[in-house]
């Protein structure tokens, strides 16, 4: 079962609605680090995920891309645990 919002099927009132339920939100101030990691050069996705990273206040740390590792990725998963 799909839980999409259908925008089309919206009314002009209840997205303008939406909208201002937005603006009464008090953001939470956050604090802490978030790791990411970007395989390829897409510099438009970069830029997107930082500057989102920024706006929710928090640090973005990149770190090199290591997909490509024979680590398990619960063994990375629980060396970087304990910094971001």
């Amino acid at each position: 079962m799909n839980k999409f919002i259908d925008t089309p099927s919206l009314k002009p009132e209840t997205i303008a609605q939406i909208w201002s339920l937005v603006s009464a939100v008090d953001m939470p101030t956050a604090i802490g680090h978030v790791a990411i990691s970007f395989q390829g050069s897409g510099t438009r996705t970069r830029t997107t995920f930082l500057q989102a990273i920024s706006h929710l206040g928090l640090d973005a740390i990149e770190l090199p891309i290591f997909l490509d590792t024979k680590e398990r990725a619960q063994d990375l998963a629980g060396y970087l645990d304990p910094f971001y």
